[in-house]
Parts: structure tokens; sequence; C-alpha cells
């Protein structure tokens, strides 16, 4: 669920279940359901639009890029099969 722009957990989530529980991560699939009268984005990117920034990289390209920097420094490991 987006609102006002602003994904929800479980939208920044998706790209991580989809990629890596595939491979064998211990990913959960579960969340909690969104109760939209208490969501309320804390994103704000507008300075960065001031900075003539117009362009970002997609939800997806930017979860995956988290994930791997995080495989990356050790900070997640795979556990053996």
């Amino acid at each position: 669920m987006i609102v006002d722009g602003t994904p929800s957990m479980q939208d920044r989530a998706a790209p991580i279940i989809a990629k890596y529980k595939a491979q064998g991560w211990p990913i959960t699939d579960q969340m909690q359901a969104v109760d939209p009268a208490k969501y309320v984005p804390k994103f704000d990117n507008s300075a960065s639009k001031e900075l003539g920034i117009g362009e970002y990289l997609s939800l997806e390209q930017t979860m995956h890029d988290m994930a791997e920097k995080l495989i990356e420094l050790d900070m997640v490991a795979k556990p053996a099969q």
C-alpha cells in the first residue's frame, strides 16, 4: 500500500522476499496488516529535489542494493543447508 507516495514496509520488503527467499535465505513473508488509519509516511525528499536530484533508483533496485551490501559486509549470513 502506498500512502501519499510513500511505500509501506510490505512494499519495501516485497523485492527482498521475491529474490532472496527463493535462494534459500531465511526471510519471512508473514507481516502484520497495515492499518491505513495508523500508517503515517515519514519520508520527505523535498530537500533533494531542491538540490536538483530528479531521478532516483527504483524501490526494487534500492532494496536489492541494500541486501547485497549487507551480505557483502557479512552483516547477514546464509545458513548452511
